[in-house]
């Protein structure tokens, strides 16, 4: 009987002992396949698509409604715009790699602060909406931290920084989920401020996994959600390929 447990504890401890946990770089590229894959993020030209974002007050009341039109484009080279309506009027957006512009009812803004944000806009807009594909840079750094709960799932829990990073920019962590290995949500610490995102819907009809809804809320001082800040819809994707 002793010769028999011993045995069956030496199968348990080397079934443990070849079980490891994958890598960053493993659970990223994992992402990106279940994404629709690098190859043919590689072989995209363009995506627009339609924006909606809602912004909340504490109570649940909307504090904000805007729709937006924004497309990418990659291939020859890189080129982002982004068109929506305000109060101020119609607003135009563009950024081409070099050189941003800026109008507000076809009224060129010249104000430097103005174009910097409005740059900023364009690649932060690109950046959110194809991710996990921005992840594969060569100045990111993702490093595993965990496995844990997000929600009601199991995932990996990756921090994110950049070579260039300062203690201004904001700070990243990120979920992928275990079993479908999709990037399943994130987590940005913005100044001292923690918004999580927990990705609510996808979809694949332009060959490539794309989210359709994002909801963004607060966290607390203990890491609790605190309130919803925000919900993102995406919608109407038209992908061009080689």
């Amino acid at each position: 009987m002793n010769k028999l447990f011993n045995i069956t504890i030496l199968i348990i401890l080397l079934i443990g002992c070849t079980t490891k946990t994958p890598t960053a770089d493993t659970i990223l590229e994992e992402a990106i396949q279940a994404h629709g894959g690098w190859e043919a993020w590689q072989e995209t030209l363009s995506i627009s698509f339609e924006k909606t974002s809602i912004l909340y007050f504490p109570d649940g009341s909307v504090e904000s409604e805007v729709t937006q039109s924004q497309s990418f484009q990659w291939k020859p080279n890189f080129n982002g715009s982004i068109r929506w309506t305000s109060e101020d009027g119609d607003i135009h957006i563009k950024y081409d790699g070099i050189n941003v512009h800026k109008t507000i009812n076809d009224s060129v803004v010249t104000d430097q602060k103005e174009l910097e944000a409005a740059k900023k806009s364009v690649l932060g807009a690109e950046y959110v909406a194809f991710l996990p594909f921005k992840l594969k840079d060569e100045k990111a750094q993702l490093t595993f931290v965990r496995e844990t709960m997000f929600g009601n799932e199991e995932v990996y829990e990756l921090s994110l920084t950049y070579k260039d990073q300062t203690e201004r920019d904001d700070q990243w962590t990120l979920y992928f989920h275990k079993q479908n290995k999709t990037l399943y949500g994130y987590d940005v610490k913005h100044k001292n401020r923690i918004s999580r995102i927990f990705m609510k819907g996808f979809d694949q009809s332009a060959g490539l996994r794309l989210d359709t809804k994002r909801e963004s809320y607060f966290l607390d001082s203990l890491g609790n959600r605190d309130y919803l800040r925000a919900r993102f819809y995406y919608r109407d994707f038209i992908r061009t390929v080689k």
